[in-house]
């Protein structure tokens, strides 16, 4: 530490003694050797850049592809607390990971800001096994401006009894949050600790009331906990893999619903594969809807539930908690490919002005005469459906459903929806998962082999079979429909 800090020949020892150079307003930047491990944290940061243009940046140096590696043990990563009002500031290509936490002694978190600031950027990052991976949490003005770019988010777990909560990511206070290119994988749960079993109330991601202007886009959300992802105040959720949860998408909804309800939109995603929380909690939701005032939900995915329980919807609204609060509005769902959910579109009360139109919808075996469509009412101003495509391989009479009660295909006809088409539309290949993919790269046919992959990826060893653009493609090209 009696180096002077200033080239690579002469490095600080200690990330301490660098922190202690870095000055306040000025976009300095502390540089930590790539490919070494550093038994240490960044611990409490106070520091701003001087302007957006010029930040304050954390990140790595020399020839070495492997990111730093922070082992922060049971202790938080890196924190920003109360009365530290950071502004402009960047980590890129750090990797935190808390390696001796036991899920019992702390509750810590690998990025945690707890104060309003401006202007952060945290791209190509690694938080791994912390309670919390990220948790983002201002008050007063907020937190505006984050973008969080090509971050692994991994492995969140906490001991409790009888449930201890756990997020890959924490938002409240963000005003203007992009989520971009990330991986949110395995949060909320932890095989290796009996008492840290999935539940209903960790997440990938958890986004609350309080948050604004949130975009979540072409992001890799697997195996949560309970939801890929809640987007409770709305916002853009686009073109995202979303897969093995056991509720895939929430857009709006809470404990404290926005008043007036909120506006999303739900666009290209691909949701495969619903699971259940665990034993005697089953689920296999596909898009939750809730607490809308207005929403385009189009170009959606939703196939192939793994949940073996009926009653849990594709695209529909609600199953999460909370009050109700205007219900589903003005809310468009088209051009969606529902296939083999072997559940529902459902709607259960308080919807307005709620179109159904130009989606395909079709399970080869509906479980519990649930219907491939299920609505609590008969008026069309609150709910209408036009121009879908229906199949399943059961009779036609058990496909329409008032309330739960089966409605012959006819009636359903002549009554709601002249312009429907009842025909099979062959896919090419629409069983793809992310196991036959790995089977196609020359891996083991598994999930868990393509995801151990996928873990690895960064800035510097970027592979492109592994990046959401191939894997969006490949399960997109599955659903193209078959030449005659």
């Amino acid at each position: 530490d009696a180096n002077d800090g200033l080239t690579p020949g002469t490095p600080l020892r200690t990330i301490e003694a660098g922190k202690d150079l870095m000055r306040d307003g000025m976009p300095d930047w502390l540089l930590l050797k790539r490919g070494t491990v550093f038994y240490d944290r960044i611990g409490s940061w106070d520091k701003s850049g001087r302007s957006a243009s010029e930040p304050m940046i954390i990140t790595g140096y020399g020839s070495n592809s492997a990111r730093p590696r922070l082992l922060t043990g049971n202790e938080t990563g890196i924190g920003i607390f109360s009365g530290d009002h950071v502004n402009n500031f960047v980590i890129s290509g750090i990797h935190f990971e808390a390696h001796t936490y036991d899920g019992i002694s702390n509750h810590i978190v690998g990025l945690l800001v707890l104060e309003t600031g401006s202007n952060h950027l945290y791209e190509d990052c690694v938080f791994k096994n912390y309670t919390d991976n990220i948790v983002l949490q201002a008050g007063g003005v907020g937190l505006r401006n984050v973008v969080i770019r090509r971050t692994l988010v991994l492995d969140a777990f906490r001991v409790g009894v009888p449930w201890g909560k756990s997020q890959g990511m924490f938002a409240s206070g963000v005003h203007g949050l992009l989520i971009e290119e990330c991986i949110f994988d395995h949060n909320g749960w932890s095989e290796e600790h009996p008492s840290a079993p999935a539940n209903i109330f960790s997440h990938n991601i958890y986004i609350s009331n309080t948050c604004s202007d949130v975009v979540v886009r072409r992001s890799i959300l697997t195996e949560a906990s309970s939801h890929g992802l809640q987007l409770r105040p709305g916002g853009v959720i686009t073109d995202n893999l979303v897969v093995r949860n056991p509720i895939g998408i929430l857009a709006g909804g809470g404990d404290s619903p926005n008043s007036g309800g909120v506006t999303a939109t739900v666009t290209g995603n691909i949701v495969l594969e619903g699971v259940d929380i665990g034993p005697g909690y089953p689920r296999g939701f596909g898009i939750d809807l809730k607490n809308l005032k207005s929403a385009l939900v189009a170009d959606n995915i939703v196939a192939n539930k793994i949940s073996a329980t009926g009653g849990f919807f594709s695209i529909g609204k609600s199953v999460s908690g909370g009050p109700e609060g205007i219900g589903v509005r003005n809310t468009t769902i088209e051009n969606n490919i529902i296939h083999n959910w072997r559940s529902p579109v459902y709607f259960n009360n308080n919807c307005l002005n709620v179109v159904v139109r130009n989606n395909v919808i079709q399970d080869p075996a509906i479980p519990d005469s649930r219907g491939l469509t299920n609505t609590y009412t008969t008026n069309p101003a609150e709910v209408s459906f036009s121009s879908n495509t229906y199949h399943s391989d059961t009779t036609d009479d058990e496909w329409f459903h008032i309330d739960w009660q089966a409605m012959p295909t006819q009636q359903w006809r002549t009554d709601f929806e002249s312009s429907l088409e009842l025909r099979e539309i062959q896919f090419d290949e629409p069983s793809r998962s992310m196991g036959t993919y790995a089977g196609s790269l020359g891996l083991t046919a598994t999930h868990d082999a393509l995801m151990a992959q996928v873990r690895t990826q960064s800035r510097s060893n970027w592979r492109t079979e592994y990046s959401i653009d191939v894997l969006l493609t490949y399960f997109r090209n599955g659903f193209k429909e078959s030449s005659p």
